[in-house]
């Protein structure tokens, strides 16, 4: 009876024991909150090798495991190398995944476009403009443009698509393939013309690069 009696004091006491001693993990966000305004972007790396060039910096700095993300502001590069991954978010809600080799220049939303200084007349808008790119995969917010391998502009509010490279890869004399991958038609400027590109179908554009802009 005595052992009975000293069991039914004891359960309460376990149990409030049992319930405080345990902590509480809160869970961790797979990555930062991507930047509230102006032209800052965040960079986030998922497979290696990435390397940021800060603007103004003179050396390139790797992005790794246990610090795989950075803000960075107009005139940063973005360098990607065989087998890497990362995505570029920016304040409007657009983002850019590069995968594989890729150069790629950061420049945020009320820029000029591809080897343009941004001044009057001139395309704004552009987020980024690529030297080159084995595979980018892209979605736009608002009037925000995407500056492609060879000077061609992508743009459209809640376009997706993807573009990349054949016929022997990333480099000049090649070709950039640009396929939809949403209801939202992608309107590509290149050349003074406009092609509107919607549903599933694709163009292939000439990929000589931006004159001037091969890298950092």
């Amino acid at each position: 009876m005595a052992t009975k009696r000293s069991l039914h004091l004891l359960l309460p006491l376990l149990g409030s024991a049992c319930t405080s001693a345990v902590p509480v993990l809160e869970s961790r966000p797979a990555r930062p909150a991507p930047p509230s305004g102006g032209t800052e972007a965040l960079v986030w790396r998922s497979a290696d090798p990435v390397s940021v060039v800060p603007a103004g910096a003179e050396g390139a700095r790797p992005l790794f495991h246990y610090d795989k993300s950075l803000r960075v502001g107009r005139g940063s590069w973005l360098l990607v190398g065989p087998g890497g991954l990362a995505t570029v978010a920016f304040a409007d809600g657009s983002f850019v995944s590069a995968s594989g080799e890729c150069a790629l220049e950061i420049l945020g939303p009320g820029e000029g476009g591809p080897g343009e200084g941004g001044g009057e007349g001139e395309p704004s808008g552009v987020l980024f403009r690529t030297s080159s790119a084995r595979r980018l995969t892209v979605g736009l917010k608002g009037e925000s443009r995407a500056g492609l391998p060879g000077g061609a502009l992508a743009e459209g509010d809640g376009a997706k698509f993807v573009t990349r490279s054949v016929e022997g890869g990333p480099v000049k004399g090649g070709k950039v393939r640009v396929e939809s991958r949403g209801p939202v038609p992608i309107r590509i400027r290149v050349g003074g013309e406009t092609v509107v590109l919607d549903g599933a179908r694709s163009i292939d554009l000439p990929s000589g690069g931006i004159p001037g802009k091969t890298g950092p």
